[in-house]
């Protein structure tokens, strides 16, 4: 007398496994393109940073303008940390000269005027 159906066979659970590491590997797929996908953004976001930032340059003022009244001119070295788009190099005559102007100040971080041997 048995009760119920026979137990599954080795082959049976050998084919139940294989189908089910199938379906991990599936979502296992699905993440490595999510992640691939994640990197590929950061890569070209990171890129256009890159290519936001002004020229190099041993000097950067930060409005190519000039100073207007009201409003403060930054010279920054070509290092600073604080460089966004829209700024423009200078030789160092032209920011020895930009920093004798009114409405052009030294960065507070990078400290130009130190090395350019002017002290505000």
């Amino acid at each position: 007398m048995t009760d119920g159906p026979p137990p599954p066979s080795r082959l049976d659970l050998l084919r139940f496994l294989r189908r089910y590491v199938e379906q991990e590997l599936g979502r296992i797929d699905t993440w490595i393109a999510h992640e691939e996908r994640a990197a590929d953004k950061e890569r070209r976001e990171h890129l256009k940073r890159q290519q936001a930032r002004p020229p190099a340059g041993d000097w950067i003022i930060s409005d190519a303008r000039g100073p207007r009244p009201g409003t403060t001119v930054w010279l920054h070295t070509g290092g600073c940390w604080d460089l966004r788009p829209g700024m423009r190099p200078l030789t160092r005559v032209q920011a020895l000269d930009a920093l004798g102007r009114d409405g052009v100040r030294a960065c507070p971080s990078c400290r130009p005027d130190r090395d350019l041997g002017v002290l505000e």
